[in-house]
């Protein structure tokens, strides 16, 4: 060996040397024996050392399951930010047993399609609509319980007639398909997607044992059932102290400013009556609209292109041109129209990437803008004239310049941003997602840091929001403020008289209380109502009586408040559940009583009752037993727990004995500084 050494030395020195110089040309000196960063030790979990490549690997999982499970992360509590929460949890998970292999994670597919069936069914209510009823589907985005409503009809239906079984098919067939593509993009292998799946079933596992760890007895869980789910019927007459209210009544200027000075830090979602002054998020903003129908017109077809196109694709159309021509003419209109729209949306993203190039840029994708920003960005007239440039110089098409709209002579509250027109309506799509309009303000980095929305005051939105119509909006946040006191009574002062009012109002109807009870008692509701809507003042909504109303001791509707359910309850008490409505008992039966949570007076009648019997409580099931023992669980929680819960992420780092190194502590103070910079 040592004599071929000897011989070869020479070649061997060479074939060596080469080795160094190609190792030097794509790495440089420094990194030939540098160690591996993902080696690096970010502290130690039981003892168990937790390296970079640990949570790389939790980060990529998270970005899998994000793609599969459609959003469904959030909404079991897994925070989709923040790679270490997962690391924690799916460990908690492994040690306690309950993470499966590779084929537990693929049969976790079916649990992810029968979680996304109600979201599918409800963009294809959504998407049906917004063909059909522009006003319906704005409705729709607006209010979610409607549209969960429409959503339950919609699958009852589809699974009395089998289709419902096909779309859930489908859900699962697309998502096994996709585990490949899904698991490419996050550099994961498909062993390594079905193991982050096993482990996303594995944290269900443990979420669900302690969700469900209470027990309770068959005798308990009857008599809380029985307690919480015994119903009675009543019918409800209800009259608004607003309907009431007297529009003359002007309350002096001291009444207005102890009034405002009282509640002018009060949030009125959460007070008595929803009574506050204290304004919620709010914003300044500037848009564009491109309307889609304003640049249809615009388009003037050339006959003899149109008879051309016709006779290139006449397996597309009717056999003659003359049938034809309204077809041709809406497909060449269709293609012109979104060639101008796509040169119009790059001119704007142009200038708009040509003014913020420069910026400097943050980890998390926010600007620090120059004391002179607002003079040196580009107003929306710019942009709009670029877009119009834009479409001239290279579609040689003249289209009539963009509208300017703005809203920054007041401020728009984030919870009433939805009834801007137009844009109110409209969501922004990235890939297969849509944000709201009203979610995408919320989440300005300027009121909510964390959400990652890609807004920032004072610069242009480089993509474009789209509503039903196809309309396209520009904007741009101008000024952002959180949620903070009216800056002045002039700012409430109309809803400070008006509170005035209703609350006067109130008070005389209280005072009617006695006289209305056996009036009810006498004439019945309907011939109360009647006598009622003779002496509210002229305009006023005629007062409804609402027929065979339930309640039950527990259960509290906010229109109503839990006044009226408690005096119902105790006066049901009192009859007996098996007394019948007589007209011998209508006056034990009636009562009224005036509820400041809703600022309104109730008149109500108790017309019979609903015990739980077995067959009841057979047919609840285990839904019945579930709320009960969540109800056992929340019971048993001290008060005071705090926000905080089991499996946040400071309670898993205690649980598991997390032992954070210098190069993770570090890490963290560096996060905790950006995130306090980016506040201020």
């Amino acid at each position: 060996m040592t004599k071929l050494l000897r011989k070869y030395n020479k070649w061997l020195l060479a074939v060596l040397g080469t080795f160094l110089m190609i190792t030097f040309l794509v790495q440089g000196t420094s990194s030939i024996f540098a160690p591996d960063p993902t080696r690096t030790v970010l502290g130690t979990l039981d003892g168990e050392k937790v390296r970079v490549a640990d949570t790389m690997r939790a980060s990529h999982e998270l970005e899998v399951l994000k793609d599969l499970t459609d959003g469904g992360l959030d909404r079991i509590g897994v925070d989709t930010r923040d790679e270490m929460q997962w690391l924690l949890l799916s460990r908690e998970a492994e040690k306690r047993g309950l993470v499966g292999n590779e084929a537990d994670g693929k049969a976790a597919i079916a649990d992810i399609a029968e979680t996304m069936l109600p979201r599918v069914i409800a963009r294809q209510v959504i998407a049906e609509n917004e063909q059909s009823n522009t006003g319906m589907s704005r409705l729709l985005r607006q209010y979610p319980q409607l549209l969960e409503q429409l959503v339950d009809g919609r699958m009852r239906e589809m699974a009395a007639n089998g289709q419902l079984d096909q779309v859930r098919d489908a859900i699962q067939t697309d998502l096994t398909n996709a585990r490949e593509d899904v698991g490419a993009r996050a550099n994961l292998s498909l062993d390594e997607v079905d193991m982050a799946l096993a482990k996303l079933r594995g944290v269900m596992r443990l979420l669900s044992s302690h969700n469900t760890a209470a027990r309770l007895s068959d005798k308990r869980l009857v008599a809380m059932a029985q307690r919480d789910s015994a119903r009675v019927l009543a019918d409800l007459l209800v009259i608004p102290a607003s309907s009431a209210a007297d529009k003359t009544l002007e309350p002096t200027p001291e009444q207005i400013a102890a009034r405002f000075e009282k509640y002018k830090a009060t949030d009125p979602a959460t007070s008595e009556g929803r009574v506050g002054y204290l304004q919620p998020d709010r914003v300044k903003i500037e848009w564009i609209t491109l309307d889609r129908q304003v640049i249809a017109d615009s388009v003037q077809l050339d006959p003899v292109e149109v008879n051309v196109h016709w006779q290139r694709n006449k397996s597309r159309y009717a056999d003659t041109f003359e049938a034809a021509r309204a077809a041709v003419e809406g497909d060449l209109r269709e293609q012109r129209v979104q060639a101008i729209l796509a040169e119009a949306d790059r001119a704007y993203r142009a200038v708009v990437r040509a003014a913020t190039r420069s910026l400097p840029t943050n980890a998390a994708g926010v600007r620090t803008l120059p004391a002179d920003w607002e003079s040196r960005r580009p107003t929306m007239e710019t942009l709009a004239d670029a877009m119009v440039a834009g479409v001239r110089n290279v579609l040689k098409h003249e289209v009539p310049r963009p509208a300017v709209s703005r809203r920054t002579d007041s401020w728009v509250r984030v919870p009433e941003a939805g009834s801007l027109p137009g844009l109110g309506f409209a969501v922004l799509q990235t890939g297969g997602r849509e944000t709201a309009f009203t979610d995408l303000i919320a989440g300005v980095h300027e009121l909510n840091p964390a959400a990652a929305t890609g807004v920032q005051s004072g610069v242009p939105l480089e993509s474009a929001l789209v509503d039903g119509n196809g309309n396209r909006y520009y904007i741009i946040v101008t000024d952002a403020k959180k949620s903070s006191p009216a800056e002045s009574i002039d700012e409430v002062r109309d809803r400070v008289v008006q509170d005035i009012r209703i609350d006067a109002a109130l008070d005389r109807l209280a005072q009617r209380l006695p006289e209305w009870e056996s009036r009810a008692a006498a004439v019945g509701l309907d011939a109360l109502a009647e006598e009622v809507r003779r002496e509210l003042p002229e305009g006023s909504p005629t007062p409804q009586v609402q027929r065979m109303q339930p309640f039950t001791r527990t259960g509290t509707d906010p229109r109503r408040g839990s006044a009226v359910r408690d005096a119902i309850i105790a006066r049901a008490d009192a009859l007996g559940v098996l007394t019948p409505a007589t007209p011998e008992n209508a006056r034990e039966r009636t009562v009224a009583v005036a509820d400041p949570t809703t600022r309104s007076v109730f008149v109500a009648q108790i017309v019979g009752a609903q015990p739980l019997t077995q067959e009841r409580l057979r047919m609840a099931g285990n839904f019945e037993a579930l709320t009960r023992v969540m109800q056992e669980y929340r019971d048993a929680q001290p008060a005071d727990a705090g926000a905080e819960g089991p499996f946040s992420i400071q309670s898993l780092k205690e649980r598991l004995n997390w032992k954070p190194s210098a190069v993770s502590r570090e890490r963290e103070n560096k996060a905790e500084r950006e995130r306090q910079q980016s506040k201020g």
